[in-house]
């Protein structure tokens, strides 16, 4: 029987929470005005949610206009909270309309098996800026006690920079949490190429990069990147009819640290992969905006000012 660790029990709170969070943070569902519903044929909106890219905001949003019932949130789907014979569950039962999660292992079973029932969108993010969340996010949200972030903190890490040298002493020594380094070290190039999640730290290789690209061109209907998150909940409103506001945010990073230029190279350098995936998705995006007709584009001023404050 396998043991379990305490990281597997935080992260089943932690999706309970989410789950929970999910039915009621926005208030009774049954009082929300739901102008959309699915019917047979119609297709999942599934989220590929990179951590600390905006996802957390824009899961406020889609509750706004989807019914806390209709929505399914695995969010670690590879823990063994989240079998995979539930996937089908939520692909065949005609109410859910939008599945989210932290996809990372078994993302491409929805590839594999549910593509005639899904459309894929996500989001990505500048990757020294997401390096720089990350990092705040888990050593605030995840130092505890007897955690990798716990035994990081406790060594008083001066900048992202130290930090980084103490992920490659650690990972040299072999007393680092892997799967934390792993979210640091092209974390986005490891989740969009498929099934490379695993790729040992500072092992991450073209093929995975050309991979992810392929995947993004393929597989993703709508791409947008937290640069342009705008433009992005603009073209989520367009094609599915969502009730959208720019206006919401959602578990922003306060107290930014400073990245100083020492920091950016050696964060670019443990990133490389992931700094070409970002500027192949921005390229992606832009072209979904631009491809816009003349009146939907000249409606975007009207999105932005019409959901100001």
């Amino acid at each position: 029987m396998t043991k379990l660790s305490r990281r597997d029990f935080i992260a089943f709170g932690a999706g309970v929470t989410a789950t929970v969070g999910g039915l009621f943070a926005l208030g009774q569902w049954d009082s929300r005005e739901v102008p959309i519903t699915r019917t047979a044929g119609d297709k999942v909106q599934l989220f590929l949610h990179i951590p600390k890219t905006g996802g957390t905001s824009l899961r406020e949003h889609i509750m706004k206009s989807v019914k806390a019932h209709q929505i399914a949130m695995p969010e670690r789907p590879d823990n063994i909270w989240h079998l995979q014979r539930y996937y089908s569950h939520y692909l065949n039962e005609y109410d859910y309309i939008y599945v989210r999660g932290h996809f990372a292992k078994d993302w491409t079973r929805f590839l594999t098996d549910y593509t005639d029932k899904t459309e894929s969108i996500t989001m990505l993010r500048d990757p020294i800026a997401r390096f720089r969340s990350a990092y705040q996010y888990q050593t605030t949200h995840w130092a505890t006690k007897g955690s990798y972030a716990e035994r990081l903190l406790a060594r008083k890490p001066e900048n992202l920079s130290a930090a980084i040298d103490l992920f490659d002493e650690d990972h040299k020594n072999g007393t680092a949490d892997p799967h934390f380094l792993m979210e640091f070290n092209d974390g986005m190039t490891r989740r969009l190429c498929g099934n490379k999640w695993n790729v040992p730290y500072r092992e991450t290789t073209r093929d995975m990069l050309d991979a992810a690209k392929d995947n993004l061109d393929k597989h993703f209907k709508i791409i947008g990147v937290t640069e342009d998150y705008n433009k992005f909940l603009y073209l989520l409103k367009l094609e599915y009819g969502w009730k959208l506001n720019p206006s919401i945010r959602k578990n922003a990073t306060k107290n930014k640290m400073d990245v100083s230029a020492k920091d950016r190279d050696q964060i670019a350098a443990l990133n490389t992969l992931d700094i070409e995936l970002h500027a192949h998705a921005k390229a992606r995006a832009d072209v979904l905006f631009n491809q816009l007709n003349t009146e939907d584009q000249a409606n975007y001023d009207n999105f932005i000012n019409s959901n100001a404050g």
